[in-house]
C-alpha cells in the first residue's frame, strides 16, 4: 500500500451504518458485483457525486413557517367567507389575488420542500 493510500485509510475514522431492505440490499450487491466496487463505495460515489444540498432553512424552521403559512390560510379562508356570505362588499378582486399569491407561497414552499415537509408531516 502506497504512503498516500495509507494516509487516506487512516484519515477515515468515521462510519455510518445504512439499514437496507432485502429487495435494496440484493440490488445494491448485484450492482457491486456487476461493477467489481464495494457496496460502501457504491453508497458513497452516489451521494458524492451529486450537488451538495444547500437547504433554504433548517427543517425546524421550516416546520415553524409551515405551521404559521397554515394558520395565515386558515383566516384567510375565513375572511373569504364573510366576504362571500355579503358581510363586506367590494373586496372580492382584492381577497381573490392575496389568495392567488398564498397559492403560490404555499406551491414554493412546499414544492422546494416537498420531501421535508411530507417527513414533518408524519412526525
Amino acid at each position: 500500500m502506497t504512503e498516500h493510500a495509507l494516509e487516506r485509510k487512516q484519515s477515515r475514522v468515521s462510519s455510518s451504518h445504512v439499514r437496507l431492505t432485502v429487495e435494496e440490499y440484493e440490488r445494491l450487491s448485484h450492482d457491486a458485483d456487476v461493477t467489481g466496487d464495494s457496496i460502501p463505495k457504491l453508497l458513497k460515489d452516489s451521494y458524492f457525486s451529486r450537488p451538495r444540498l444547500n437547504p433554504l432553512m433548517r427543517h425546524d424552521d421550516l416546520k415553524m413557517v409551515m405551521g404559521q403559512l397554515g394558520k395565515i390560510g386558515n383566516n384567510l379562508n375565513q375572511v373569504a367567507r364573510q366576504l362571500n356570505s355579503g358581510f363586506r362588499a367590494g373586496f372580492n378582486d382584492d381577497i381573490e389575488e392575496i389568495r392567488r399569491s398564498f397559492t403560490r407561497l404555499m406551491t414554493f414552499v412546499t414544492s422546494t420542500y416537498g420531501r421535508t415537509c411530507d417527513k414533518w408531516e408524519s412526525d
